[in-house]
């Protein structure tokens, strides 16, 4: 009720606010004023980003933006000092003389501070650059938020996007094969994170969410990420957690030719290597250099050989009476994945006049992943209970295994490309956008080949001594080395196509003025936002005896021996021979129609939003205030299979909604170096497309029956969000900052799985539904610090840390065998990193540590034991580097040194799901830098 009282408020108080900024005459005309614009730079020429330019005199302060350029309008006739204000360097203020309606420009050059110059001047700082370049933004901007730079990047083993946000406060990552995949920000799923490239939202490629898989994107193409907690009204609203927004280099960023290059290669533990490189070209052109073009490219190949086993858990009843936690299947996975990522940005701008700039951005990610698997399977349900069993052990007889050979190809592109232009006024900015973004994912194999033992074994598992690693009564007798005892079971094909194609078109104005006897900067805009997804998927399965291949499975099994864990498997199958086979049984393999036709949908999505917003300054406080509003229409289509017809028919489902979020946000200078902010917004997560179609798909190739059903009545989630932070920045270059946040959620999706029977079979049925509100909140607090107060030897040390605290949940205001409360998926109570580096005479090393609680992913409505949870995992990470001569640099990476397994566990962390392992990575590479 609170949270609902203050949106009520603060609804009326934009209303009148905005009011005003649009009856209230502009007393500031451009007769009587002028503008101030200029670029920030150090001795280099290279552009400082967040750097604070003020007149104090005047109440006017602004920021410089990437390319360290800044405008002040609406600056009173005369001779005024202009102040430029950057973390680690001088303070030193300059006048500048401004005339009626004229646009004067200033070039300041700022220098290191006294107490670090020696060693900026000597030799390249790295670490504190980056440090420098972060924390200037964060300290200038008006909402709550963190910036990671290009070079904080590069000084981490972070490979691609995800795991280069891992170290920010606030954010963890969810990893696939030991690669981060999805963001969680402030324990929220990652469907509540929207992210951009260069301000253009990027489209989900996969079919299941409308969460941004990172690890497409590689990390090396990035000049910066900039992280919202806080929205602004001028931001899109589907951003309950924060908004992600990927920037890339411009070509003026520099002063001129610029090239920039990194390569090197890898040893991994587990088997394999990596290898990566990337290249940025930038210049200007022209009489003026008022042209600019930019080109930048990467590309990297892993190849990964991981140990990965998983146990599914159920009840079971005990033949003897009462019920047991017991192992229903266990699958060995000996994986052979060979990764690949390609990546180009582009740029041109013109700077056709000092007061007008037109873009043309461009930017493309594919992301391949070929693996081949080895699979081994013991079917224990397939088998009967023996009396005796425990929720830790027990024997069953009649128990089949498999063994499985799949070979899959998933590739993902991700492509944008945005044009527009931006005008400077006397006494005001205009810029507008048009822009096209396209994610695919595609699957253009997905190929098995399936055998099993008839169903006459006796076997015995006991998890007691160690779950991680059980013990296995098959292992000791070999009985499944016998290739005799299997017999052919099927071939099975699987192919798919998702695509999601966003066309968008915004335009904003702000204007300078004065409300309320004080200066005001008004800013009005609009957007349009047209989605199309669609996702075709086909299978395949033949169980026929004239399926099976001609040769004795023998001939398919090659000499190289298959372990996981130390359990052997016996021989892995010989891919060549395999895929050959396959390749001439797929086109008389038989289709499995409804399985295909229902898995396909097409969802169409049109958001038109308006905004407007005034900032005012009073004294040491801006304060943004401002109110979005967005209009949602929806169509969807699908096809539903009617099992006893055997017949199909198409169904259509649409729905259409107007949301209002006010906003206001409160950044107060208590001193220069001490700066809070408090923010009360609204946001909004709209449902994943396939949630809302009106589908229905099932999946049997497991132990029992998946059902996956729609729900086209599913209602977005909306949130009031609180956020308040204060921050202390030191000398040279240093932060100590804490934060709470709180966010009151409504209609808070989740997805609902209880058993059931399906067409006459058991079956797990899950269906999204919404739960009518929950919570998240939480703390964080960061420190990050140099030691220059050592000796000298000693001063080259520092030091960071962050830590946040969340506890969030969800009321389904309904009960479930008793539990009607929730936590939310994707949400670790504790999230934290820390660090130590040293940096002095070009030498740079810092270690990491990074760490999340166990989290929860899916909910079994029927009973918490089987609740599934990632269970936490902690990393530690060492890098390098030694700058040998002014343009060349060799660095070394040590990624995931203590081998940290990915553990999953139902309910209790001794009934271990998955345990995984993929090893350490060395990696030793060089930079050349002109």
């Amino acid at each position: 009720m609170l949270f609902r009282s203050l949106s009520s408020l603060l609804r009326s108080l934009v209303a009148v606010t905005l009011l005003c900024a649009v009856f209230v005459p502009v007393s500031a005309s451009a007769q009587t004023t002028g503008t101030v614009a200029g670029r920030v730079a150090d001795s280099t020429g290279a552009a400082l980003p967040g750097a604070q330019v003020s007149i104090r005199t005047l109440n006017l302060r602004t920021a410089t933006n990437a390319q360290g350029e800044f405008t002040l309008q609406a600056v009173a006739v005369g001779t005024h000092e202009l102040e430029v204000e950057y973390l680690g360097f001088r303070t030193v203020p300059q006048p500048v003389t401004v005339s009626s309606a004229q646009r004067a420009t200033v070039r300041v050059t700022l220098v290191p501070a006294l107490s670090i110059e020696e060693n900026v001047t000597a030799s390249a700082t790295p670490i504190r650059d980056e440090q420098a370049r972060a924390l200037n933004q964060q300290r200038t901007a008006d909402n709550v938020g963190n910036v990671v730079s290009a070079d904080a990047i590069g000084r981490f083993p972070d490979p691609n996007i995800a795991e280069a946000l891992q170290r920010t406060p606030g954010i963890g990552i969810q990893r696939d094969q030991g690669e981060g995949r999805y963001i969680n920000v402030r324990g929220a799923p990652s469907e509540f994170s929207q992210v951009a490239i260069n301000g253009v939202s990027l489209p989900a490629p996969a079919p299941t969410t409308r969460a941004m898989d990172l690890d497409t994107i590689p990390s090396d193409i990035v000049n910066q990420i900039e992280v919202s907690k806080s929205l602004r009204p001028n931001m899109d609203a589907d951003s309950i957690a924060g908004a992600v927004n990927i920037v890339t280099s411009s070509p003026f960023d520099f002063s001129g030719l610029r090239i920039n290059a990194s390569g090197g290669g890898s040893y991994n533990d587990f088997g394999g290597n990596d290898s990566r490189g990337s290249l940025l070209v930038s210049n200007l052109f022209g009489r003026d250099r008022q042209f600019g073009a930019l080109v930048s490219l990467s590309y990297s190949k892993t190849r990964r050989q991981l140990d990965n086993v998983e146990s599914a858990w159920d009840i079971l009843t005990r033949p003897e009476g009462g019920q047991v936690m017991g192992v229903v299947e266990n699958l060995f996975k000996d994986y052979d994945t060979r990764r690949e990522r390609i990546a180009a940005t582009t740029t041109l701008e013109w700077r056709a006049t000092p007061t007008s700039r037109y873009f043309v951005n461009g930017s493309f990610a594919r992301f391949t992943d070929d693996e081949f698997r080895n699979r081994f399977g013991i079917q224990w349900a397939d088998g009967a209970l023996l009396a005796g069993a425990t929720d830790a052990a027990a024997t069953f007889r009649n128990v089949r295994v498999s063994k499985q050979f799949r070979h899959r190809i998933q590739r993902n592109d991700v492509g944008s490309l945005s044009v527009g232009g931006r005008h400077f006024f006397s006494n005001g900015i205009a810029d507008y956008t048009a822009s096209f973004s396209r994610a695919e994912q595609t699957y253009p194999s997905r190929d098995e080949l399936l055998y099993r033992t008839s169903a006459n074994l006796q076997l015995s598992y006991d998890y007691a001594g160690n779950p991680d690693q059980p013990t296995f009564s098959l292992f000791s007798t070999n009985q499944h080395l016998d290739l005799t005892r299997y017999s052919f079971r099927e071939n099975t094909f699987r192919t798919s196509d998702t695509r999601e194609d966003e066309i968008a078109f915004a335009a904003n104005v702000e204007m300078m003025g004065r409300l309320f006897a004080t200066s005001a900067t008004h800013m009005f805009g609009v957007k349009f936002r047209g989605k199309d997804k669609t996702a075709d998927e086909n299978r395949w399965r033949d169980r026929r005896s004239s399926a099976a291949p001609a040769a004795a499975l023998a001939t398919l099994i090659s000499t190289q021996e298959s372990k996981n864990f130390g359990y052997v498997l016996g021989h892995k199958f010989d891919s060549t021979a395999v895929r050959a086979y396959l390749d001439a049984s797929k086109a008389t393999s038989e289709p499995r129609v409804p399985e295909s036709r229902t898995a396909d949908y097409e969802v169409g999505e049109d958001v038109l939003a308006a905004y407007g917003s005034t900032r005012l300054k009073f004294g040491k406080a801006d304060l943004l205030i401002g109110v979005r509003l967005e209009h949602t229409s929806l169509n969807s289509q699908a096809v539903a299979y009617h099992v006893d017809a055997n017949s199909f028919s198409d169904r259509t489902a649409s729905n259409s909604y107007t949301n209002l979020f006010p906003g206001a946000t409160l950044r107060y200078a208590f001193s220069d170096t001490v700066i809070g902010r408090l923010a009360v917004t609204r946001a909004i997560n709209r449902p994943n497309y396939v949630s809302l179609v009106p589908r229905l798909t099932q999946d049997d190739e497991t132990t029992r029956v998946l059902i996956t059903s729609g729900n086209p009545g599913l209602r977005p989630t909306l949130a009031t969000n609180l956020d308040a932070s204060i921050e202390y920045y030191m000398a040279p270059i240093g932060i100590l900052s804490a934060g709470v946040f709180y966010k009151d959620l409504s209609d808070y999706r989740f997805e609902l799985t209880l058993g059931g029977t399906f067409d006459g079979r058991t079956a797990l049925i899950t269906r999204p539904e919404n739960a009518p509100d929950g919570r998240i909140a939480g703390a964080e607090f960061a420190w990050q610090q140099q030691f220059t107060m050592l000796p000298e030897w000693m001063d080259g040390f520092g030091a960071f840390a962050n830590y946040t605290y969340t506890d969030a949940h969800m009321n389904l205001g309904r009960t479930y065998e008793g539990r009607s409360r929730f936590p939310l998926t994707g949400q670790s109570k504790h999230n934290s990193n820390a660090g130590l580096f040293y940096e002095k005479s070009g030498f740079s090393v810092r270690l990491s540590y990074t760490d999340r609680s166990d989290q929860l992913t899916e909910i079994n409505a029927d009973d918490a034991r089987l609740d599934l949870y990632w269970a936490g995992r902690a990393q530690v990470d060492l890098t390098s580097s030694f700058q040998v001569t002014p343009t060349w640099e060799a660095y070394f990476e040590g990624k995931n040194l203590t081998n940290t397994a990915g553990i999953r566990y139902f309910g209790e962390r001794q009934r271990v799901y998955e345990y995984e392992k993929f090893g350490y990575t060395l990696f030793f590479g060089v930079r050349f830098k002109r």
